[in-house]
């Protein structure tokens, strides 16, 4: 039930999402998927029951998986087979970089440095009526999971496209494969005009 599922994860800190390889990724599979990415927690995806696919198979139903849970995309996938116990070994140490990048904090100055270079690359759109939108900084909030904070002066002009593509972007530098990402964008403290006396 969900609410199992969800007392589950309450008590993991990483997750693995057993599918079925003869099945496939199932709507019940994408809806436990989703809960494990509103969680926050760390994940790998494990693709049982290798040894009943053909060889020729594996890709074609990798693509439907991917197409099922690509909100996913995040998490590791291993495909396994507890009869002959191929991959099983990979799950360990896999679970353990997982974790690690759950966990990863990285200093201010080289996220802001970073940052700097990816709005080079691509500087935000503009807001709601032409309005020019300014993103000033970024700090990491908190880890497991990775969250940031971004300060910006119309924080509610940033689309998801352009949330995503910063998102995407952190992880081609710093990573964090096995481990949701969590982007706030909040309004810039500007320092307020001094009052004149009198």
């Amino acid at each position: 039930s969900a609410k199992l599922a969800r007392d589950q994860l309450a008590l993991a800190e990483v997750v693995a999402l057993v599918i079925d390889a003869q099945n496939g990724a199932t709507a019940e599979d994408a809806r436990l998927a989703s809960f494990i990415e509103e969680s926050g927690r760390a994940a790998l995806i494990v693709v049982n029951k290798g040894d009943l696919i053909r060889r020729a198979e594996i890709d074609r139903k990798m693509d439907a998986l991917r197409e099922v849970l690509g909100f996913m995309a995040w998490a590791p996938v291993v495909v396994t087979s507890a009869v002959t116990g191929r991959g099983v070994g990979e799950i360990p140490q896999i679970t353990m970089d997982v974790f690690a990048q759950w966990s990863r904090r990285v200093p201010t100055s080289e996220l802001n440095k970073n940052f700097e270079a990816i709005l080079a690359r691509r500087p935000p759109p503009a807001g709601p009526g032409g309005r020019y939108v300014r993103l000033y900084y970024i700090t990491q909030a908190q880890t497991r999971p990775p969250s940031f904070f971004v300060s910006a002066n119309y924080p509610a002009a940033v689309g998801l496209p352009y949330r995503r593509y910063l998102a995407n972007r952190l992880r081609d530098i710093y990573g964090f494969k096995g481990s949701p990402l969590r982007l706030v964008l909040r309004a810039h403290q500007g320092k307020k005009p001094l009052r004149k006396a009198g």
